[in-house]
């Protein structure tokens, strides 16, 4: 298996969710959109492997149920804010697969959810 250089990260991107998916409709993928990122850092990756992290926004995957079950307003000590809690992450997990299987059409991608690294006082 080839190793790769050690290098240090030289660039973070964000993939605004707004902006690969159709946010106005819910679980709406703008696949032509995630496509041309995709290939994008496919081009960044080759030119520098190793030295890129990628993260992206929920767009119309997890805002529309985040807001319909008052996500944002706290209270995770209601059994209603948690179980919206839980559907907005199901919900962004279906874009993180999506967007994962467009970038290991070129890059080396590992998904890493960042609601595996908070502390929410469980």
């Amino acid at each position: 298996m080839p190793q790769l250089p050690a290098t240090r990260v030289r660039c973070v991107v964000k993939l605004g969710g707004a902006a690969i998916t159709h946010k106005q409709q819910r679980e709406e993928l703008n696949a032509a959109a995630l496509t041309a990122c995709a290939e994008h850092l496919n081009a960044c990756y080759t030119a520098h492997p190793g030295s890129l992290i990628v993260v992206h926004g929920a767009g119309s995957f997890g805002h529309h149920v985040a807001r319909e079950g008052g996500v944002a307003q706290g209270g995770l000590d209601r059994l209603s804010v948690l179980e919206a809690f839980a559907h907005t992450r199901l919900s962004v997990c279906k874009l993180h697969q999506l967007v994962l299987q467009a970038l290991l059409a070129g890059v080396l991608a590992l998904g890493v959810a960042g609601v595996a690294v908070c502390s929410c006082g469980f």
